[in-house]
């Protein structure tokens, strides 16, 4: 459980649902739950970076971002303020990104690759 006051825990309130989704998604406990909630709680958007997770997310009628997105937009506001060197702690991290789609990412904001 967690120490700090500003993380709820929320349990997924149905379960039959979730097992369900869980067995003909072919995704981890922790995608499948993810997605159910956020249907359950009609959450604005659902934070996920597994691509098979995101693609049922998206099909389920939820919007997504991953963390590649959400740095995009904290650059966009000035709260990133180098994007390349977040980016380059990710890989150096092993953060599991594929390094196309940062490469994308870099270009778009016309800065120099990784």
């Amino acid at each position: 459980m967690s120490q700090t006051d500003w993380i709820k825990v929320t349990p997924v309130r149905d379960t039959v649902a979730l097992a369900t989704q869980r067995s003909s998604a072919g995704l981890g406990a922790g995608e499948t739950a993810a997605i159910q909630l956020a249907k359950e709680l009609g959450v604005e958007l659902l934070l996920m970076d597994e691509r098979k997770g995101r693609r049922l997310a998206l099909a389920t009628g939820l919007k997504v971002v991953g963390c590649v997105g959400i740095l995009e937009e904290l650059y966009r506001r000035g709260s990133v303020t180098d994007l390349h060197a977040a980016y380059a702690e990710l890989v150096r991290q092993n953060v599991r990104i594929d390094i196309r789609t940062l490469e994308d990412s870099l270009r778009q904001f016309n800065l120099p690759p990784l």
